[in-house]
Formats: structure tokens, sequence, C-alpha cells
């Protein structure tokens, strides 16, 4: 959101793009998204419009299996590539094991965790991914 107006990340990208004066080459932009499959659909049916072969598909680490189903239901022929990777060392939480509250963050990891199990499920349940 912006202003208090919804607007595709796209645009966002490109007008940070923009302010940081950084090269663009051709900028595709899909429209607001309902959710990743309506990505995926838009996607495959630029891709069938422009001739592409192949489309790189970067998403987050935790998304990367739903994201990578749904373009591939959607016909699209990809090359994933996951993003912002906690570290190993992020995951020893030893210490925590004996605090009845968890920290922030083992909350985050867990929502984070159960968005995507439930997305998965959800995924399926509609003939979204196989």
């Amino acid at each position: 959101r912006l202003n208090g107006e919804n607007r595709p990340d796209s645009e966002l990208l490109a007008d940070w793009m923009k302010n940081w004066q950084l090269p663009t080459g051709q900028l595709f932009r899909l429209g607001m998204c309902e959710n990743t499959r309506d990505e995926a659909d838009r996607t495959a049916a630029l891709a069938r419009e422009l001739g592409w072969r192949r489309v790189l598909l970067v998403t987050t680490a935790s998304h990367l299996r739903r994201s990578e189903a749904a373009f591939r239901k959607a016909g699209v022929e990809i090359i994933a590539v996951a993003c912002d990777f906690e570290g190993l060392d992020a995951l020893d939480e030893s210490a925590q094991l004996w605090k009845v509250i968890p920290e922030g963050t083992l909350l985050t990891w867990f929502q984070t965790w159960f968005h995507e199990v439930a997305g998965w499920w959800w995924y399926r349940a509609r003939g979204w991914v196989s």
C-alpha cells in the first residue's frame, strides 16, 4: 500500500529502480494479483503472448515449493531461485527451549511455516498444484 492505495509490487519496484537510477531493461507488469496462482496464470499468458520458453522465478525460500508448483501447473517452464535464506545458525535456539514465552523470531518462523503448510494444502484442495 502506498498512501492508502493498493499498488502492485511491480509498480513499487519500478519506482524504486527509477529513484535509484538502476538499469531496468524492459519491465512487464502483471497488475494486482490476488495470490500466487493468479500471478502464475498471468505469467503463463504473458509468456505465451511473448513466446517465452522459460521464466526465472525468484521468490522467498519459504514460499518456493508452492510457487514453483503453481507456476508449473499453469504451464510455465521455470528456473526457480530462492532468496532470503536464514542461516542455519539462526535456528540454534537451544537456550530458548526452556523459556515459557518464545521470542518473536520463533513466532515469526512458526507463522511463516504455518502459512506455507496451510497454503500448500489449500492449493492442493483447489487443484492449483499437483
